[in-house]
């Protein structure tokens, strides 16, 4: 869904998921799938308590704690989404569990924080395509909203090599080319 922005992708999921978890509701991996489902329709109430349940069988399952700390994130509980990721983190240092701790910090009004982690996510590879171009805009993203022109620039140049075409990058180096035009535009006026 993420390549394409087509939701229907999420849509037939979690039909597939309701037909395997109607014949069998305690599927461990259909329900840790149906969180990331849930996440992205937003039932972010469902998928705390979803995911403490799933934490209690797996504890080391990072991608439990990674579907705790996004729905808290989004429901405002900082805290205890911190508490999730430390988890995550713990359990599976790597992309998915920096970008995620880059996000937090973002968000919790840590920018440098945010950008060491979202490199970490970059640096830890692992990863090519697609996944390798959402880190580095995303990285673009905190760049270009903390003034590095440069540097969100050359992350999202960096996220077209890595996946051509890629839409989330030709939108932030438009960002950046707006701003930056915007912002020699208004020092080249006469006084």
């Amino acid at each position: 869904m993420r390549e394409t922005s087509d939701f229907s992708y999420v849509e037939r999921a979690g039909k597939i998921l309701d037909t395997i978890l109607r014949a069998d509701a305690s599927h461990y991996e259909a329900r840790r799938l149906r969180n990331e489902v849930d996440l992205h329709r937003h039932n972010f109430d469902a998928v705390v308590a979803s995911a403490q349940a799933l934490s209690k069988i797996a504890p080391g399952d990072p991608a439990n704690w990674a579907a705790l700390g996004d729905a808290l994130m989004e429901k405002g509980e900082y805290e205890r989404a911190a508490e999730a990721y430390d988890k995550m983190l713990a359990l599976a240092p790597g992309p998915a569990s920096y970008n995620r701790a880059a996000w937090y910090r973002f968000v919790t009004g840590d920018p440098e924080g945010s950008i060491e982690a979202m490199r970490k996510a970059v640096s830890a590879g692992g990863f090519a395509g697609e996944k390798a171009a959402w880190c580095l805009a995303e990285l673009g993203a905190i760049q270009f909203k903390t003034g590095r022109m440069d540097e969100a620039r050359r992350s999202y140049e960096a996220a077209l090599r890595a996946f051509p075409g890629y839409h989330p990058a030709h939108a932030g180096m438009g960002r950046v080319l707006a701003a930056v035009s915007a912002f020699i535009g208004v020092h080249q006026r006469p006084s």
